[in-house]
């Protein structure tokens, strides 16, 4: 019922182009622009399930820009799975996805950051918490 008293806005190309693609090397504010934007989002994921995201953790794609960095590249003749949108994305540039590195990890992926969800609430069925 709390929720039907809210008013919600769905994603558009615009949003993805404008915050959550835009350059922390010009505004480094942003950092903290995306993460107060995706904390409190809606995320229906392609396994079907809906969340709501509680927290979130807003790093970097460049070295520069931020140390914690997602790593790149090979690992001992293995690709690095990543979290970097693919073309075909529902949103422009942006790709919730899990990542499988040291358990699995879901995370927003962007062409300037990537976002790992530390804390999230299934809001399709009623499920038992998990650690």
């Amino acid at each position: 019922r709390l929720l039907n008293t809210r008013s919600f806005v769905e994603l558009t190309n615009e949003h993805c182009q404008q915050l959550l693609n835009y350059d922390w090397n010009l505004h480094l504010c942003m950092k903290h622009v995306t993460s107060q934007l995706l904390a409190g989002c809606f995320l229906r994921l392609p396994s079907k399930k809906a969340i709501v995201v509680n927290t979130v953790e807003v790093y970097g794609r460049k070295k520069h820009v931020d140390i914690h960095r997602e790593p790149f590249g090979n690992l001992k003749h293995a690709i690095t799975i990543t979290s970097l949108p693919p073309s075909f994305a529902r949103y422009k540039n942006v790709w919730p996805t899990t990542i499988h590195n040291e358990g699995p990890k879901l995370v927003i992926g962007t062409l300037t950051l990537n976002a790992l969800i530390t804390s999230s609430i299934r809001v399709d069925c009623i499920a038992t918490p998990s650690v």
